[in-house]
């Protein structure tokens, strides 16, 4: 079955922007940034870091080093696209 967008008038088309909110997140060196929408406007993210070993700045590391790496931080985060870019806020609790 094939899904599509509705295109009526007035109503919002949702965009998923994962891939742009973990590109442009601020992060540490080493961080590995990976986002999820849950829904709406309500991003999960997390920075993964790596425990012991080297990585590159993008978080690359090699071998069975990928098995150490731990969520050294996780947020929900509320995301809205705008002419000037993304605006990014910390969702409030409960989510």
């Amino acid at each position: 079955m094939m899904q599509t967008q509705d295109s009526t008038p007035g109503k919002s088309q949702e965009v998923d922007l994962s891939a742009e909110v973990a590109a442009t997140i601020d992060r540490e060196t080493g961080d590995q940034v990976r986002c999820t929408r849950i829904g709406g406007t309500k991003y999960r993210c997390n920075w993964w870091a790596c425990r012991g070993g080297e990585a590159d700045e993008r978080g690359a590391v090699t071998g069975l080093a990928s098995t150490l790496f731990r969520v050294r931080k996780s947020r929900v985060l509320h995301v809205t696209k705008t002419a000037a870019g993304l605006h990014i806020t910390e969702a409030p609790r409960p989510f």
